[in-house]
């Protein structure tokens, strides 16, 4: 592996081994984001030298002993990526000069450390290079239960974290750990997996069109690593088959048929190839998942075609025998209490109604218990309700970054048929996928914002630590967040060596 040395680092490399030491006025020991070191979340690929994260809240998860934590990073600019210590979201960041390394000092202690990827596969794939600390590092324990989840924007996160429905796509305001997805596995103390992909169907993508758009379709790329067409060795998520065998789900959510309805509309000849392209899919899901329980849902921006997934899943036991596929519908949205993200998406508060009801059903039908001391609620915020225009948890200001897609002007249409049709403003990606080529323009047209300093002085809650971050050009998403005293570093690593992006 070949690693550049930063000015202040003396390296040791012991050939056998995946960790080393790093010499400096702290003493840090390196390793590799591997099964060995670090819990894997969601699905993950490393390749021999850097950990592969694409699809939202992929990453890992450790516990080590000290104060100093150090991630190298590589792969694509414009991802949003979150660090979390002891629970807490102590860096909220964009990936604007990648390679960097980012360290985080945190009071000295056990801790446990989460990084996330929050943004979408589509977007952009970022590489973890290595992660150094000035404590042994181990996995954490793994979870009581195992959730996989399957569905399009709304799984994403898109838009979760704009200020009002007018604004269009950015991974600025996508968060994959703010969803009903991600909330639900909080409740059950469950280990998760997101795979979802922005304006994705069944049979059709986002379209606003008549004919079908076959450029964006689950099925297409449920066995894969992950959608997108980030090239790193010559090889891009697409190209990488997911081992099923690496991670078994109990429960597998699927949360797809909203951009179908793009498609299908009223027309009774579509909506039943819909259902038979579902009917399908759960066949294709089943063989890949043997023993998991599957709960098939729809409803959060419109339940058109619930009915026929009724259907599908109907036709789908009688030619099986499977009885493990079972139905939930959502609520929509509810724009006077809860407000819309980019693009008429749910907010958070929308999120988080949708947890809790997915939660009741899981309890109904498998049993699960529910952890009562877990909070899943928007932060600060008791009874979970916004007006329209409202801006959601983040305090996110950074929406420089702009998008190629039309869905905004589309979804222009009275809040209920929004509800509907925008989930459909998946535009973002769907109409992304019409022309692949510019599925990673989001990141040409962000803003290369390089403010040196971002403001946490509100940010740190802690009396007995400060909490600072800085960048070179790495401007933070609404900077440092939650209570954990920290001192963040964005940079070029003074502890750690860093790995040249790979061409």
């Amino acid at each position: 592996m070949k690693k550049i040395l930063s000015a202040a680092c003396a390296l040791a490399v012991a050939l056998s081994c995946t960790a080393f030491s790093v010499s400096a006025d702290d003493e840090l020991t390196a390793y590799e984001a591997t099964s060995e070191n670090v819990k894997l979340l969601g699905r993950t690929y490393y390749d021999g030298e850097s950990l592969w994260l694409a699809h939202s809240a992929t990453g890992f998860e450790f516990t080590f002993t000290g104060s100093t934590v150090t991630v190298d990073l590589s792969g694509d600019n414009g991802a949003r990526m979150a660090i979390y210590a002891d629970g807490e979201r102590v860096l909220d960041f964009m990936t604007k000069s990648l390679p960097s390394s980012t360290t985080v000092e945190l009071e000295e202690g056990e801790h446990t450390v989460s990084v996330l990827k929050l943004s979408e596969s589509m977007q952009q794939t970022v590489l973890v290079d290595q992660i150094s600390t000035d404590g042994a590092i181990s996995p954490t324990e793994s979870n009581a239960h195992t959730i996989e989840f399957i569905g399009d924007s709304i799984t994403c996160g898109y838009g979760i974290d704009a200020a009002s429905a007018s604004e269009g796509f950015t991974t600025e305001t996508e968060d994959g750990a703010r969803t009903y997805a991600y909330k639900t596995a909080q409740l059950f103390d469950a280990d998760y997996s997101m795979v979802c992909v922005s304006g994705s169907g069944i049979v059709s993508g986002y379209t606003m069109g008549d004919n079908a758009n076959t450029q964006n379709l689950m099925p297409d790329f449920y066995e894969n690593l992950g959608h997108g067409w980030s090239y790193f060795d010559s090889k891009c998520v697409d190209d990488i088959e997911w081992d099923f065998s690496s991670y078994t789900p109990e429960l597998i959510v699927i949360n797809l048929g909203t951009n179908d309805y793009s498609y299908t509309g009223t027309d009774e000849t579509k909506i039943a190839e819909f259902a038979d392209g579902y009917v399908a899919f759960l066949k294709q899901v089943r063989a890949n998942n043997p023993d998991s329980e599957i709960l098939c849902t729809l409803g959060i921006m419109g339940n058109e075609l619930y009915s026929a997934i009724e259907s599908a899943v109907s036709t789908y036991t009688t030619e099986t025998g499977d009885t493990k596929v079972n139905t939930l519908m959502f609520d929509a949205i509810d724009s006077s209490t809860e407000g819309y993200g980019a693009d008429y998406h749910p907010t958070e508060y929308t999120h988080v109604k949708a947890a809790n009801t997915l939660a009741d059903a899981i309890v109904s039908l498998y049993g699960w218990t529910i952890d009562t001391t877990v909070d899943i609620s928007v932060d600060g915020d008791d009874n979970n309700s916004q007006t329209d225009d409202s801006s959601s948890d983040s305090s996110d200001d950074s929406s420089s970054e702009t998008s190629s897609e039309d869905s905004s002007s589309d979804e222009t249409s009275e809040a209920e048929s929004e509800a509907d049709s925008d989930s459909e403003s998946e535009a973002e990606s769907d109409s992304d996928s019409d022309s692949e080529s510019d599925t990673d323009s989001d990141t040409d047209t962000e803003s290369e914002d390089t403010s040196s300093v971002a403001d946490t002085s509100s940010a740190a809650s802690s009396s007995s630590a400060s909490t600072t971050a800085t960048t070179d050009s790495n401007p933070t998403t609404g900077g440092v967040v939650g209570g954990a005293a920290a001192v963040v570093v964005i940079g070029l690593g003074t502890f750690a060596a860093v790995k040249k992006r790979k061409k």
